[in-house]
């Protein structure tokens, strides 16, 4: 309630689900630099769909060391497929159906959340666009460094979205921070 932030459990994302999602966001960055530069965000774009790299750049002395890979997932007029990796070919398949999973519980969640402040259980949900709320997928991706005492993941920031909601990996180290603390 304070800090804004939570677990959900039992949330009803079957783990084959999340497991193929993050196996395709291996597999995707597993590929050679030439390849996934082909879903690189523009230069000169404004927006924040496609790959995109981290490595070394320099943050209060630590160096930043994460790649990432950002695309629409929802509504279907917001989606570019040009963003959407076709290697591995099971991308756009463990993607969607993970839109799906996820979808449902944004919707509970935005419902719960609505009871919750004392409004009417569809006011958040409305608030943010209906079913025509953009969803964005961003897939994090730390590789081996070597110099990992010099080294963050991704740098401290706010997301800018009405909601978060991520899926855990094997790298620990997620911070929340709070009044400096």
């Amino acid at each position: 309630m304070e800090w804004g932030i939570f677990q959900i459990v039992n949330h009803g994302i079957p783990s084959h689900v999340i497991t193929s999602l993050q196996k395709v966001g291996r597999e995707f960055f597993e590929l050679s630099q030439e390849e996934k530069e082909l879903y690189a965000k523009p230069p000169d774009s404004k927006s924040i769909e496609g790959y995109g790299t981290k490595l070394q750049k320099e943050v209060e002395g630590k160096k930043a060391w994460v790649d990432h890979l950002f695309h629409k997932v929802w509504p279907p007029s917001a989606i570019n497929y040009h963003f959407w990796p076709k290697n591995p070919p099971s991308h756009r398949d463990a993607n969607e159906e993970y839109t799906k999973c996820l979808r449902r519980v944004a919707d509970k969640l935005l419902s719960r959340l609505s009871l919750g402040l004392g409004l009417e259980e569809d006011e958040l949900k409305k608030s943010v666009g209906r079913d025509e709320l953009t969803y964005l997928l961003k897939i994090n991706y730390y590789p081996p460094c070597p110099r990992p005492d010099l080294a963050l993941g991704v740098v401290a920031h706010t997301d800018m979205s009405s909601i978060t909601m991520f899926v855990p990996n094997e790298v620990q180290g997620l911070q929340v921070f709070r009044d400096d603390h």
